[in-house]
């Protein structure tokens, strides 16, 4: 039966940085490899080696040519602070509480969903990461019954109890067609656009628009009504017509070019953009509402920059 070691009197603590050198000799078969694997040097793995020798009367290792060859006694000295280091991390990590990831479901209209949040999924992912965001889209009317919505983007107020709302942004409709489209006009003017094939969604008519602008009554030839911003907004794109658009929903199309704001002209309809938030529950609720604010403002600031000088 093999010799077990016997801790002198001592011996008040467990050697643990000896123990270490011990660990990384026997798997590496080399104090230089120890070493280096430490960032320590050689002649330190040697000499916490050798100190346990003279503390136990043993011998750890023996070299066989190029190769430090560990003794039994060095091998389980090696697994038992193996054992005794992963006990150490799982209890620590017991003890450290981390913050359980959060998950938050966030309601928008689809349209939104689409076109104003989806680009910034990567931006979101880098600012806020460990998020688990589940998108519905709807309407806040569906709110009052729904207890697992965070947050809720739409033009109307959330008015629950321990919920906050506030405005946001207005909603800045403007003129928007294919760069083809825009080309084939010759110079398009704000006095044209009854003329041309006009696309928008049934909620806003350019008929109000016109009317706003100072083209009371105009007498418009090609009128065509969605009821889904994503269908006008794709007939727009394939250069069939001018559509009636908002920052939110067009941003993404005018920084890649795929569509252009051709007038200066603009008008602020009286519907709001409303962001509203669950004040109760998880305090990391209101980081998302304030990323989606930042989010938000920035957008309806970026409006300008497309629109051409009068």
């Amino acid at each position: 039966m093999s010799e077990s070691p016997v801790l002198s009197s001592s011996v008040r603590h467990p050697p643990f940085t000896a123990l270490r050198a011990v660990e990384a000799a026997v798997r590496n078969r080399s104090y230089s490899a120890a070493a280096r694997e430490l960032q320590i040097t050689h002649a330190a793995v040697s000499q916490a080696i050798k100190r346990l020798e003279i503390e136990f009367g043993l011998k750890l290792f023996e070299r066989s040519g190029q190769v430090m060859e560990p003794s039994e006694i060095a091998v389980r000295m090696a697994q038992a602070y193996s054992e005794a280091r992963n006990t150490i991390y799982r209890s620590l990590g017991d003890i450290i509480e981390r913050p359980a990831p959060l998950r938050a479901v966030v309601s928008m209209p689809s349209d939104f969903g689409r076109f104003w949040f989806a680009p910034r999924i990567d931006a979101l992912s880098r600012d806020l990461p460990g998020l688990t965001i589940e998108v519905r889209t709807g309407t806040t009317e569906g709110l009052a019954g729904d207890d697992e919505v965070d947050i809720s983007l739409g033009m109307d107020r959330v008015d629950l109890a321990d919920w906050s709302s506030e405005q946001v942004a207005d909603i800045i409709l403007f003129p928007v067609c294919s760069p083809d489209f825009h080309a084939s006009q010759g110079g398009m003017r704000a006095r044209h656009l009854p003329d041309l094939p006009l696309l928008a969604e049934k909620r806003w008519s350019w008929s109000t628009w016109l009317d706003a602008i100072g083209h009371k009554r105009a007498r418009i030839s090609h009128d065509f009504l969605f009821d889904d911003a994503n269908v006008a907004l794709d007939a727009a794109v394939r250069g069939h017509g001018v559509a009636l658009a908002h920052i939110f929903h067009v941003e993404e199309h005018l920084r890649q070019g795929i569509l252009v704001a051709p007038l200066r002209e603009n008008v602020t309809m009286a519907d709001r953009l409303y962001l509203s938030w669950r004040t109760a529950g998880d305090p990391r609720i209101a980081k998302l509402s304030s990323w989606l604010r930042r989010a938000l403002n920035a957008s309806a600031s970026a409006a300008t920059a497309f629109l051409p000088s009068r």
